[in-house]
């Protein structure tokens, strides 16, 4: 009968020791409080995006979460008035270092636009508000929340938080890769100071007045230049515009136009670890593309425009006469 208790009590213990390692792989913390700072009506070209155009605030966390690759924060911010924030989401492995987690997180409440989310295990390398943490030895958790009601934005960043033994198994439990919007949050919330774009010139297979003039391929280059804390980012796109057609106008004619990304690459010549082969660019995001062809008469038109195999839309073709 007692080995028979022993035995029951050893299976106990064995299940007991089991669920709490089971948690312990988890980092959960509660009631978490940090002075944070405020940076009231940024501009939108980031001009006064720094510390010392910011006002003291604080940040109280109630709940700070991290299980498995999911993040799951509440709190509020206290200023003037409490606004609480319930934020979740999940963690990316940094594009530029296997030493940052980026998060793409959303406020449940719908007060604040979650700019930054992301644990940074080597605070010599990052780009911080507070240029004192690059001195600091332990991980940096950084929480950057913009009003939703205006251009605040509230910036936390603290080792107090993630200490360096919970590295590890975050580590092991993140898979993907963090978009590039998240990380390179400037574009979020700031206009590029400055945009240009660069035209290659068309070449034409046109060579006689009744015939369509085809454009071969042209490469326009975008580039969008932002600034913030003396950082600067220089995002370039390069679209490349393939046209394929026929030589002759017959009764019916099939044209082919074809726009395609041909490169991309985000440079910061002031800290080239921050140089990334990917851009905050979205083609298509704010209206349609518009294709132009030349005709070699004035008889010569244009009844029906096809985008696709499936997607039909009233020709946004310019026929040009020449």
């Amino acid at each position: 009968m007692r080995k028979s208790v022993l035995s029951i009590l050893l299976v106990a213990l064995i299940l007991v020791s089991s669920i709490n390692v089971g948690f312990a792989e988890d980092s959960i913390k509660k009631g978490l409080k940090f002075n944070a700072y405020c940076i009231e009506n940024y501009d939108d070209y980031g001009k006064n995006l720094n510390l010392d155009n910011s006002i003291d605030c604080e940040m109280n966390i109630d709940l700070f979460k991290i299980i498995g690759d999911k993040v799951y924060i509440e709190g509020f911010v206290d200023r003037n008035d409490k606004k609480e924030f319930k934020l979740q989401g999940g963690l990316g492995l940094s594009r530029i270092s296997n030493s940052k987690y980026v998060g793409n997180l959303k406020d449940d409440n719908n007060n604040y636009e979650v700019v930054y989310f992301g644990i940074e295990n080597d605070p010599k390398a990052s780009l911080s508000f507070d240029k004192k943490l690059k001195l600091y030895k332990a991980p940096l958790t950084k929480i950057y929340l913009k009003d939703m009601e205006n251009n605040n934005l509230i910036i936390l960043e603290s080792d107090k938080i993630i200490k360096q033994n919970e590295i590890g198994d975050i580590a092991t439990k993140i898979v993907d890769i963090a978009q590039h919007t998240d990380e390179y949050w400037y574009a979020k919330i700031l206009k590029p100071y400055d945009t240009q774009i660069i035209d290659l010139p068309l070449e034409s297979d046109s060579d006689s007045p009744m015939r369509i003039a085809v454009p071969k391929s042209t490469t326009r280059l975008y580039k969008h230049l932002y600034n913030w804390m003396g950082y600067d980012f220089e995002e370039r796109f390069t679209l490349a515009f393939d046209v394929v057609g026929v030589s002759e106008i017959t009764q019916s004619n099939l044209i082919t136009s074809t726009m395609r990304l041909a490169g991309e690459e985000t440079l910061c010549p002031n800290n080239p670890a921050w140089n990334s082969t990917d851009t905050s660019f979205v083609v298509g995001l704010e209206k349609d593309t518009e294709v132009t062809f030349n005709v070699g008469s004035p008889n010569v038109g244009i009844i029906k425009a096809t985008w696709s195999t499936t997607y039909y839309k009233p020709p946004v073709v310019t026929a040009k006469v020449s």
